[in-house]
């Protein structure tokens, strides 16, 4: 069975408006009760074709590998470091569309704390602290 012309539409708003498959379906003209279930789309043998001409195997491999060694600038240093954020999302994304991911509630979140030299030199905040703590023993 070949895409159809609605899952034509869904996957370019999802790739080009970074919809969610159930906007996208809705945007495609299936109906809400049907968009409400991604599976009624993603699960079809038209999906899988489409998703096979557009996002091939090697394709996504090559992108997977390219995610794995994204970098970004670090305003404070000035220098470029991994972009783990940018890493796992890609990838999420990928193995997601194909219907590969079994979790989809995976969650990337960091947080950061950047305090003035002033103040860890007056508080002997070090790297090891833990939370709560000043790092003084």
């Amino acid at each position: 069975m070949s895409p159809s012309i609605k899952q034509k539409l869904a996957l370019k708003e999802i790739v080009e408006k970074h919809s969610s498959i159930s906007e996208a379906m809705r945007r495609a003209g299936y109906k809400d009760t049907t968009a409400t279930v991604p599976g009624n789309m993603t699960k079809t043998k038209g999906w899988k074709e489409l998703l096979e001409q557009y996002l091939p195997d090697d394709k996504l491999l090559k992108k997977h590998d390219a995610a794995l060694e994204a970098k970004k600038w670090n305003d404070f240093t000035g220098e470029r470091e991994e972009d783990h954020a940018i890493r796992l999302r890609a990838v999420e994304l990928g193995y997601k569309l194909k219907n590969r991911l079994s979790d989809t509630s995976v969650t990337v979140e960091a947080k950061v704390l950047v305090l003035p030299a002033t103040l860890i030199q007056k508080y002997g905040v070090t790297s090891d602290a833990k939370p709560g703590s000043t790092g003084q023993s």
